[in-house]
């Protein structure tokens, strides 16, 4: 007895747990609605958009130049040339690079498209555990709350003479069991919350609360159609032709890879000897592809 008697003041315990506090109720939709653009999850998701914007950038930055300076002293000779050299990325493989960028940044937003569509069907999940426990936890403490009464009839009836104090304790017994069960309800019930409110961008004042609306049945239309509209507007697809655009560039590009492309040296030269005149210097510098034909890429 002093066990359960314990657990039923637990279990009072819990109950005024959010008692007193404000009761924000939400429907799915207005639920799906604070599933905005400044919530933690959907910006972690979109985060992945800027690295391949990233990415685009890089592919289709010029390379730097260089500055190189000599100077050469030889029995009193000296010669000083200062050189500034670039490299002409005159193949097209830069522009080809860059698109298969961008075409990996259309793959990367269909695949972030999909991944908040996943995100709208959790919070959806959410919205029915929430609304499930709600209910769990309404009809256990009917429920409580009608053994309560019967054991107080019981207890009535008892004191006239009426009964045997064995109902009133079995009655009393039943709704100190179903009291333990509704406080597990009200435990699943904030976890439910908790999980809910994880999808806002800010916790809500107030306890959550999930109430339903009515729905209309909608005529759905032939199978067929369902499939053409996925394969026309599924994300997952949409990312996978979009990869596919990114590969074949990408081959393209490391196919130009094998053509060299030129580096073009321009500079002065001045010398001690003689009058001191200073000239000019002009190279262009080629690799010759013989190890190195891009074949990995």
């Amino acid at each position: 007895m002093r066990v359960l008697a314990a657990c039923a003041v637990l279990a009072g315990a819990v109950l005024p747990v959010g008692a007193g506090a404000q009761t924000l109720s939400l429907t799915e939709s207005q639920a799906l609605a604070r599933l905005s653009i400044e919530s933690p999850r959907v910006q972690a998701v979109r985060a992945a958009v800027d690295v391949a914007r990233a990415e685009v950038m890089v592919a289709g930055r010029w390379p730097n130049p260089r500055l190189t300076y000599n100077r050469e002293s030889v029995v009193g000779v000296s010669e000083n040339m200062l050189l500034v050299s670039q490299v002409l990325p005159l193949t097209g493989r830069r522009g080809l690079d860059a698109r298969a960028a961008s075409a990996r940044v259309d793959a990367v937003n269909s695949r972030v498209d999909d991944e908040i569509r996943r995100l709208r069907a959790d919070l959806r999940t959410a919205f029915t555990d929430l609304l499930a426990a709600q209910t769990r936890e309404r009809e256990l403490a009917r429920s409580r709350d009608r053994l309560r009464d019967l054991a107080d009839v019981l207890g009535r009836r008892e004191a006239a003479g009426e009964t045997a104090g064995f109902d009133r304790l079995r009655a009393d017994r039943e709704a100190i069991d179903i009291e333990a069960d509704r406080a597990v309800a009200a435990t699943e019930r904030a976890r439910a919350q908790a999980m809910l409110v994880s999808f806002f961008p800010s916790a809500p004042e107030g306890v959550v609360e999930a109430v339903t609306t009515e729905r209309s049945m909608v005529m759905l239309p032939p199978l067929e159609d369902l499939i053409a509209r996925a394969e026309a507007s599924q994300p997952s697809l949409l990312a996978l032709g979009h990869e596919l655009e990114a590969a074949a560039l990408a081959e393209r590009a490391a196919g130009r890879r094998a053509i060299p492309e030129p580096e073009l040296v321009a500079g002065t030269k001045s010398s001690n000897a003689g009058t001191g005149d200073v000239g000019t210097v002009v190279s262009v510098h080629v690799s010759v592809p013989l190890f190195d034909r891009a074949r990995p890429e």
